[in-house]
C-alpha cells in the first residue's frame, strides 16, 4: 500500500481529524491505476465431493 492514510479502514478517521479534505481523497482515488486488465478468473468448484469437510450431519449418529 503507497500510502496508509488512504486505507479504506481509516479515510472516514482521517476526513474528520482533518489529515486530507474529502476532495483530496477523491483526487487520490482518480490517481489510481485501473488493475481490472490484471484479474484472473479461478474455477473454486470442488467437482469430487471427497474433498468436503464433513457437516454436523455426517456426526449425528456416533
Amino acid at each position: 500500500m503507497q500510502d496508509k492514510n488512504y486505507d479504506k479502514r481509516v479515510v472516514k478517521r482521517n476526513i474528520k481529524k482533518g489529515v486530507f479534505t474529502s476532495k483530496d481523497h477523491e483526487k487520490y482515488l482518480k490517481s489510481l491505476e485501473d488493475s481490472a486488465g490484471n484479474l484472473e478468473v479461478l474455477d473454486v468448484s470442488d467437482e469430487d465431493s471427497s474433498n468436503t469437510m464433513p457437516s454436523t450431519e455426517d456426526y449425528k449418529d456416533q
